[in-house]
């Protein structure tokens, strides 16, 4: 409980800051979206549930700061994306930091595609160009926030401890 309560402070922090690092560096034109490599590294870490919690947590944390058109599509791109981070063995990036990294670049493309279908864009190559830019810039920026989550979920219990059991001793008489 208290490694999903951490994580779930850090997703937030991650989504307040979003917004002001979005504005100060751009990349060509494209912004980062931090709730998608936290999402992406909390699934992977936690799981399926886990991953699809967050996704919900942070696409209504994102709703919420842009309250534009397409918040749905937003919401349910983000669910997509830590479900299926969260589908990802867990042995499989154990000691590799470039399985987080492709999955973070593969989950920003998977969910602008979801967010296309279900919310066009008007332009077509410009979207593409954007997405493409997105996706590597936050697979850049899973270098530095998935050792943090992962930091996390080696430091803090992920599940409760079992209550410590009395040893029955014989009584003197």
């Amino acid at each position: 409980m208290l490694l999903r309560i951490a994580l779930g402070l850090y997703a937030i922090a991650l989504c307040a800051w979003e917004p002001g690092l979005g504005a100060a560096f751009p990349v060509l034109g494209a912004r980062p979206h931090l709730d998608l490599v936290i999402i992406t590294s909390i699934g992977l870490l936690l799981g399926q549930e886990d991953g699809a919690v967050a996704g919900f947590l942070c696409g209504m944390l994102e709703v919420a700061h842009t309250a534009g058109p397409g918040g749905g599509a937003f919401v349910a791109s983000r669910v997509l994306v830590g479900y299926a981070a969260g589908s990802a063995s867990h042995s499989l990036f154990a000691r590799s930091l470039l399985v987080p990294v492709s999955c973070t670049a593969v989950a920003t493309v998977g969910a602008e595609v979801v967010r296309f279908i279900l919310a066009p864009y008007p332009d077509l190559s410009t979207w593409a160009r954007l997405v493409l830019v997105q996706s590597i810039y936050n697979g850049a920026l899973a270098v530095v926030i998935h050792p943090v989550a992962a930091w996390l979920s080696r430091r803090l219990p992920s599940r409760p401890r079992a209550p410590r059991q009395a040893i029955n001793r014989p009584r003197a008489i």
